[in-house]
């Protein structure tokens, strides 16, 4: 697969791609919003381009289950509360993935309206996460068309997601 920077590609338009972006959530309360503002360029620029958008990240070490619904009741683990900061940064609404059926998200993600932006519960909760597993990564790579990685904090580890 060829490596793309994004300045290579200023004048493409990724209408009808969905655009993977890795991102760094990984924030202690609403108030700690450096992370969500680093990102926003970004997805700006995806956005700008017409791109469908959705955001991976994690939150702590939680124990893996593959249940999206173990993070629910915990807000040190769940990345449900950068939904409104985010949508606040954006100016625009940002879907926010309780679950791991991913055929039931690849369907959602293909039909969504260009410049849609979603963001994944913990990857951290997948099996299979940081021990890098092949068909995981096989996975989230069949939910889009180009995966793009604005988590420098995480782009040193082996994990299914970077």
């Amino acid at each position: 697969m060829d490596m793309k920077l994004l300045r290579t590609m200023r004048q493409k338009d990724l209408l009808g791609d969905v655009v993977l972006l890795r991102v760094d959530l990984n924030v202690e309360d609403a108030h700690d919003s450096w992370r969500r503002e680093a990102i926003i360029p970004t997805l700006r620029w995806l956005l700008a381009r017409n791109a469908r958008v959705l955001m991976l990240s994690h939150r702590g070490r939680p124990v893996p289950t593959d249940d999206a619904a173990a993070a629910a009741g915990n807000p040190a683990v769940t990345l449900r509360g950068n939904v409104a900061p985010l949508e606040r940064m954006l100016g625009k609404p940002v879907t926010f993935i309780n679950h791991f059926r991913f055929d039931e998200i690849r369907g959602m993600l293909r039909a969504a309206p260009a410049k849609s932006v979603y963001l994944l519960e913990n990857i951290r909760l997948l099996r299979g996460e940081e021990s890098n597993s092949a068909a995981l990564a096989k996975t989230l790579a069949s939910l889009g068309t180009m995966y793009v990685n604005d988590a420098f904090a995480v782009a040193h580890r082996a994990h299914a997601s970077v």
